[in-house]
């Protein structure tokens, strides 16, 4: 048996240990609870169903070439950032892919955003069944790597650099992502 005061001194070092690791755990739980990926590497894109910003509905198409379908809300500061970021690489890229950017934001907004702001890539308005609901949007900006056979190739989560978004497209236009789980 161990002396009152050696008890103690372990009960109290075991308290604190409790106590400091608790909100360290907590918080790893809660973040890989909510960071569902959007939608499995290596599995068919699904058909999407969006609309123009006039309200024209339509089948975004992407098979044949590859894709980066970018998800945003207009009020979002660093989806707008990835938006320009995206919107400067574009012309580099456009033989090699194209880029579909899909609004989450109600329509008004969007059109608010776009006015202030001409992309050279298409800019889309989701519909809540067919996008945000079978893609499991949790965080904006996503982006999604779709090869030209409608495979889910990767997705990012997340503001990013230029530079960043550079590189990544430049291994996604150079050979095919890796399936990694």
């Amino acid at each position: 048996m161990l002396p009152p005061t050696l008890q103690n001194k372990i009960m109290i070092m075991g308290l604190l240990v409790f106590l400091v690791s608790s909100p360290i755990i907590l918080s790893w739980y809660f973040y890989k609870k909510d960071s569902i990926e959007s939608l499995p590497i290596g599995t068919q894109v699904p058909s999407l169903i969006v609309s123009t910003m006039n309200g024209t509905t339509f089948s975004l198409n992407y098979r044949g070439k590859k894709h980066i379908l970018v998800f945003f809300t207009a009020e979002c500061l660093s989806c707008r950032e990835e938006l320009t970021n995206l919107d400067l690489l574009y012309s580099q890229f456009r033989p090699q892919i194209d880029i579909f950017a899909i609004s989450l934001s109600k329509l008004e907004r969007t059109k608010v955003l776009l006015l202030s702001r001409k992309y050279s890539f298409p800019v889309f308005h989701w519909k809540r069944t067919t996008i945000k609901d079978s893609m499991n949007i949790v965080n904006v900006p996503t982006m999604f790597f779709i090869d030209e056979h409608r495979i889910m190739r990767h997705v990012f989560v997340g503001d990013r650099t230029l530079k960043e978004d550079k590189t990544l497209i430049q291994n996604f236009c150079g050979e095919s992502f890796i399936l990694t789980k």
